[in-house]
């Protein structure tokens, strides 16, 4: 399945799809270049929270292998850790634990404080230490596939899926029929539309392992599935979507939006990718360029990108930047994406130590946001007179910044 595209440069265009690289490269080369962030950002950045807080989340002597979160509403967060003793392999699967907590946030004398409350889960008496949580309507959907024992070969994986229903506190399994369901598979990417959970990609469990490309949707009150199709989007052989990570877009209505950038031999690319109505769909990001050396690294991708949606059509990313030797300090930089213009603002840099690798970030409530790390969680009180003043025709963040001066002045 092709990805329809609206390029740039569409009225010189016939519509089509996206099958080759060449294409592509053409349109991300702008007629309007925007600059680098890095020229202006110490003065232009926008302070967007008031109050940082970190609270420790595991205990002392154990390595956290994965950690996934989903919110379940009035301050309420389920997570899932799977971790073991440091010293200990990963492949000694009796050495792995997964553990199920509800976390609370509450305020006491103003400040924010966690309490954390262990549940049983679903039934998992394989020992599964993958899990993936995604909030999908009323409720939670718990998936994985992968043993301790298996992490690192090629035998088969198992499947694990699991709804839970807020309202009831109940879980309800969704069997595995062959035929029916989507093959077994490590990491696809998970997220929600309407009251649907969208499976898609994932690498299998075999010799050759080919990333897989198919992209399914579970409908979270008949648990039945329905195939959506096949959707490579490849760009020069690199598919665009093998190595997007869950947390790395959001929802926003009934549209998936992520921002990525691609490495091409010649140049660099940036696209939007959007999901809607069982369709993928790209544009070139003609704005992303403008965080290369700020949000991306200058040569290759290293660090993370997570998204969280804060409106109708705006998404605040915050990407962490790893230093260009192992001992340097990584960089945590935020911005604020416009999902219809792909405008860009800059916010203050997030000064903390934690790395937010496999990290889940949470909006909690209007003012709250939350991120789970494998260590440490962090509170962020947010500053809602900034984050709220996004409006539906921002063209540009040199605009948006002019504006905010008069607004002070």
């Amino acid at each position: 399945m092709g990805l329809p595209c609206e390029w740039p440069d569409a009225e010189n265009r016939s519509a089509g799809y996206l099958t080759t690289s060449s294409d592509l490269v053409d349109a991300q080369t702008p007629r309007r270049l925007s600059p680098s962030l890095s020229e202006y950002l110490p003065m232009e950045r926008l302070p967007w929270y008031t109050d940082v807080s970190t609270h420790p989340a595991q205990s002392k002597g154990e390595v956290v292998t994965n950690i996934s979160a989903a919110s379940l509403g009035e301050n309420r967060v389920m997570t899932t850790t799977s971790s073991m003793r440091q010293g200990m392999f990963h492949g000694m699967g009796q050495s792995v634990k997964t553990s199920w907590s509800i976390l609370t946030l509450s305020h006491s004398d103003g400040e924010p404080s966690i309490t954390s409350e262990t549940i049983p889960g679903p039934p998992n008496p394989k020992g599964v230490c993958d899990v993936q949580l995604v909030r999908v309507a009323d409720t939670v959907v718990a998936y994985g596939s992968n043993l301790p024992s298996t992490a690192h070969s090629d035998q088969s994986g198992l499947w694990f899926m699991w709804v839970y229903s807020i309202a009831t506190d109940k879980w309800t399994e969704v069997p595995y029929i062959d035929g029916d369901t989507p093959s077994l598979r490590q990491r696809p990417l998970l997220f929600a539309v309407g009251d649907s959970l969208v499976f898609r990609g994932g690498v299998p469990y075999a010799v050759v392992r080919v990333p897989k490309t198919d992209t399914w949707e579970l409908s979270v009150q008949t648990h039945n599935w329905t195939y959506k199709g096949e959707c490579d989007a490849v760009v020069d052989g690199l598919p665009l979507l093998v190595d997007l990570h869950s947390g790395q877009g959001s929802t926003i209505g009934e549209t998936y939006h992520a921002f990525k950038r691609g490495l091409h031999p010649e140049k660099l690319l940036f696209y939007h990718l959007q999901y809607s109505g069982g369709n993928w769909d790209v544009e070139p990001d003609l704005w992303g360029s403008s965080l290369t050396g700020v949000a991306y690294s200058q040569h290759a991708w290293q660090g993370s990108a997570s998204a969280v949606s804060l409106s109708d059509q705006h998404q605040l990313v915050i990407y962490q930047k790893k230093g260009e030797w192992s001992w340097e300090p990584v960089t945590t930089e935020c911005v604020v994406r416009d999902c219809i213009s792909l405008d860009v603002v800059p916010l203050e840099v997030l000064s903390v130590d934690e790395k937010l690798q496999n990290a889940t970030v949470l909006l909690v409530n209007p003012e709250t946001l939350l991120i789970v790390c494998a260590e440490t969680y962090i509170v962020m009180t947010l500053d809602p007179r900034v984050l709220c003043r996004f409006h539906s025709s921002m063209v540009g963040f040199h605009e948006f910044c002019d504006r905010e001066r008069d607004d002070s002045g």
